[in-house]
């Protein structure tokens, strides 16, 4: 879901420090569409989005990445797709922290990424939608912040409903990812339940935010 933006003057600087060579390992029916990684305070990290082009809902998507040097390996990590299944047509977003990445990314001048899923026994609910969402530049907390609401159309409580966020600049290209959480542990049916995602990775490219994304998870409570 597409969300509505306020008016904030946009600056943006691009800054080529070194020339890195990125490569996708082809994969039947997933796509990475856009990805990147940074260096943030604590280390490396990795974002990006995956589109699934297959006819088939896919689930354990696992997400890895491979640096080099002259053909070398020299750093590695993976991580799993935040949205556990992805229906057909369906574009989510993937981060790697830097926790998940062992190795020396800053020697790197090439990066490889693979992609790894197995087919789902089930469709994944959608039926905890967004009914409204609002996104700034925080300026104080220096970070691109995504304020909304959520209703469970569900005729089930929805429990531990996860919202995440893929931020893109005026071209399209994913600057940054994020996500959060609904203030309510359970929301009961037909009932609503108000969200913040402000814990954005990339949070440099907060001024380039134009546009962004949101897709919804969550658990019925049986």
């Amino acid at each position: 879901m597409r969300g509505n933006m306020k008016n904030q003057p946009k600056l943006l600087v691009v800054t080529i420090t070194t020339i890195l060579v990125f490569s996708v390992v082809a994969q039947a029916d997933l796509e990475v569409t856009d990805w990147d990684w940074y260096k943030s305070f604590a280390g490396y990290a990795v974002y990006g989005e995956v589109k699934n082009t297959g006819d088939q809902t896919v689930t354990s998507v696992q997400c890895s990445v491979t640096w080099y040097l002259s053909g070398n390996m020299v750093a590695t990590g993976s991580w799993r797709t935040w949205i556990s299944k992805i229906a057909p047509g369906e574009t989510v977003p993937f981060a790697l922290q830097p926790k998940d990445i062992e190795g020396n990314v800053g020697e790197a001048d090439r990066a490889e990424l693979k992609l790894s899923w197995r087919s789902a026994r089930s469709e994944p609910r959608r039926d905890v939608q967004i009914l409204q969402s609002d996104g700034w530049v925080d300026k104080e907390a220096e970070t691109y912040k995504i304020i909304g609401k959520v209703k469970n159309y569900e005729d089930q409580p929805a429990k531990s409903v996860v919202i995440t966020a893929t931020l893109y600049d005026s071209s399209g290209s994913v600057v940054g990812v994020g996500m959060g959480q609904a203030n309510l542990r359970k929301i009961p049916p037909n009932n609503t339940s108000s969200f913040v995602i402000s814990d954005m990775m990339n949070p440099a490219a907060r001024d380039k935010v134009d546009d962004y994304d949101l897709d919804v998870q969550y658990y019925i409570e049986r």
